[in-house]
């Protein structure tokens, strides 16, 4: 994608004339000596002839580029020149096959670091879970460790380009030499500090709702771990710290809705299916716009001098909507008040979702407020079949105490419901609900009998000792976990996501079995690049099978419907199905192999081809993939194949290394 930093650079320095060129002889001399601060970090390619920048408290963001804007390299940096961050793209066009090892790409980046993090690369620790990849980069992540205790929220990433060797992306810290360290060892120990958490940081169980489909709401028990500020326990007083700079994690929740056609809302007479037929005798039933202003205006008084300016039906989730707009008959006819509202009910039984007034009432001061006994009364009279499952978890103040906002949890069995309940303001001004909200879902929820209790729960989270950073230049022991927010089934301690699946702990490791096999570097080549069996033991003497071999060929391919599509014109797919069982022989892998290339329809001419082995037991379908495989050199320059021998797992990973720039360009 081609870069326009030089013309949002001219409108910022139009716009916002600090930003641009300095003009001071400390601001020129300060840019001086960071660009060659930073050149003697990077190589700068003789072909990025043009050079922008910008320049604000923080550092300098250099850009070096071409005259098409097609090549560019950029550097931000700190003021000092140490650089943060680090972006190169030298080519466009279509990526081929990987040139450069895993193993080589590796010491690339680390001689990278040793120019650009020298400062702290001797604390610099790679990550050994590293997941496959198939993408364009190869991705090393280093944790910083000190002392030998990780720092939490100091990981430094390098990417190198697995055709050129080039590195492309870095992103490194803000390091400090001088940072001061509290101590080298705890004196709290991890039992103690799991009691700290629990009385201080705490986890709350909570039901959580996700709906997958229409009419189907799963709910779950959970552990909510909310350290959102990624507090920690100090290894040294036991005391709560929080992390320089710590900020929150904001959790936004949405609906699908999908607007009816006005078709869909009339009754035709004829044709129509029975969800259709459904739909229109729903449409009669619902409770038209006038009656629902006439409804609400019980609870929300400033609707009765109001005028609907707006009518729209939708369906959400099976639930018919009807929202409405109003304007202030006043400020219709002489823009008076400047009133307007926004209502939204079930289009059914005009039970209210949503609701909010605005009016410009400047002049008035405040009243008396509500208590929480008067919030309760109005949620019994506005949501009475909810009002017993809910109950109040926050009460606030706002803009000079005009508003107070009440917020009502759902509780199912006693355990508060997440993202379920009531929230309202009411305008002291005005004496009147101003705002509210409604979020529910039809669902039943299990009881907790048998779940795990606190004390069990926090074994799962994780805690360990790490450095923290808690000042600009300092750094606490802490007890804490690297995820500040995670989800822990309520019975069995599992991480869960959203949807309250089990999240599979991927340890990213490489086969255990293959050190010292003739076919090691293949191996490892395939499996760094996204292309390999999961299983921690390989067995790579093993025969493979048919199944497994599809399998590796569908990621160097890149495309499940493509192999299957040769696999079934091969013979090789009954009608669709892979065998879990056939173990291939060399012929049989082979053809696969050279099958899912180019290729593949030529060496179907056996005749056109005179077989490289003597020996000749050999389906005679089958010798022309054979001898094609054998002059790309993807097969061994001996005397005999043994083609119906059984094909090992580490020789068809070699043979498909072999080939696998040819495989990726095929789709």
């Amino acid at each position: 994608m081609k870069k326009k930093f030089a013309v949002i650079l001219l409108s910022m320095m139009l716009m916002v004339p600090q930003m641009g060129f300095a003009a001071e002889p400390e601001k020129s001399s300060a840019l001086s000596q960071v660009i060659i601060e930073t050149k003697a970090q990077v190589s700068v390619p003789k072909e990025l002839t043009e050079f922008d920048y910008r320049e604000s408290e923080e550092g300098y963001d250099l850009n070096w580029h071409d005259e098409e804007e097609e090549k560019f390299l950029e550097v931000s940096c700190t003021d000092t020149g140490m650089i943060l961050r680090y972006s190169y793209s030298g080519t466009e066009g279509e990526q081929k096959a990987q040139n450069i090892s895993y193993e080589e790409a590796q010491k690339k980046a680390q001689a990278f670091l040793k120019k650009t993090a020298k400062a702290y690369e001797s604390e610099l620790v790679l990550q050994t879970n590293v997941m496959p990849n198939q993408g364009e980069t190869y991705g090393f992540t280093y944790d910083r460790v000190h002392n030998g205790f990780k720092v939490l929220d100091e990981e430094v990433e390098v990417q190198v380009d697995k055709q050129t060797g080039e590195v492309t992306y870095f992103r490194g810290i803000n390091y400090h030499a001088a940072s001061q360290y509290d101590t080298a060892k705890p004196t709290l120990t991890l039992e103690e500090a799991k009691k700290i958490y629990l009385s201080e940081i705490g986890l709350e169980k909570a039901y959580r709702i996700y709906q997958e489909k229409p009419n189907h709401v799963i709910n779950f028990l959970v552990y909510q771990v909310n350290n959102r500020e990624g507090k920690g326990i100090s290894a040294v007083s036991g005391k709560i710290v929080k992390p320089y700079g710590s900020y929150s994690n904001k959790i936004a929740y949405a609906t699908e809705e999908t607007t009816l056609s006005k078709d869909s809302m009339m009754d035709t007479g004829s044709g129509l299916s029975p969800a259709e037929q459904k739909a229109v005798q729903e449409r009669k039933e619902f409770v038209e716009a006038e009656k629902v202003k006439e409804q609400a205006s019980a609870y929300f008084p400033a609707l009765k001098g109001m005028k609907i300016t707006s009518s729209r039906l939708s369906q959400a989730d099976q639930l018919y909507i009807r929202d409405l707009e109003f304007r202030g008959i006043n400020d219709i006819q002489d823009e008076g008040k400047g009133e307007n509202a926004y209502l939204s009910v079930n289009a059914l039984t005009g039970e209210v979702i949503d609701f909010d007034y605005y009016v410009d009432h400047e002049d008035k001061k405040a009243g008396s407020e509500w208590n929480q006994d008067q919030a309760a009364d109005f949620i019994k009279k506005v949501a009475p079949n909810e009002a017993g499952e809910v109950s109040l978890k926050d009460k606030s103040k706002e803009e000079n105490e005009a508003y107070q906002n009440f917020q009502f949890e759902r509780k199912a069995n006693g355990i508060g419901v997440v993202g379920n309940g009531m929230r309202l303001t009411y305008d002291t001004c005005l004496q009147q609900v101003t705002s509210y909200h409604k979020n529910w879902s039809n669902t039943q929820f299990k009881p907790e009998t048998g779940s795990l209790s606190k004390d069990q729960a926090i074994e799962k989270i994780g805690l360990e000792p790490f450095y923290m950073r808690t000042d600009k230049n300092a750094y606490t022991l802490v007890y804490n976990h690297e995820q500040s927010n995670l989800l822990l089934d309520a019975f069995t301690g599992e991480k869960v996501n959203y949807r309250g699946e089990k999240i599979e702990e991927k340890t990213g490791c490489l086969y255990t079995d293959i050190k010292g096999n003739p076919y090691e570097r293949a191996i490892e080549n395939l499996y760094y690049n996204g292309i390999y069996l999961n299983r921690e033991q390989l067995y790579p003497n093993a025969a493979i099978t048919q199944e497994e071999m599809l399998s590796l060929l569908e990621q160097a391919v890149g495309s499940e419907e493509e192999v299957y599509t040769f696999a079934k014109e091969s013979g090789w797919i009954d009608e669709g199905e892979k065998s879990p069982t056939h173990k291939l022989t060399r012929e049989e892998g082979i053809k696969l192999l050279v099958s899912a290339t180019v290729y593949g329809k030529i060496a179907k001419m056996e005749k056109l081809y005179q077989y490289p082995y003597k020996d000749e037991k050999v389906d005679p379908a089958l010798k022309g993939y054979i001898t094609v495989a054998y002059g790309l050199g993807w097969l061994p320059q001996q005397s005999k194949l043994e083609p119906k021998a059984n094909l090992s797992r580490g020789e068809a990973m070699h043979y498909i290394d072999k080939a696998l720039e040819v495989l990726s360009g095929r789709s």
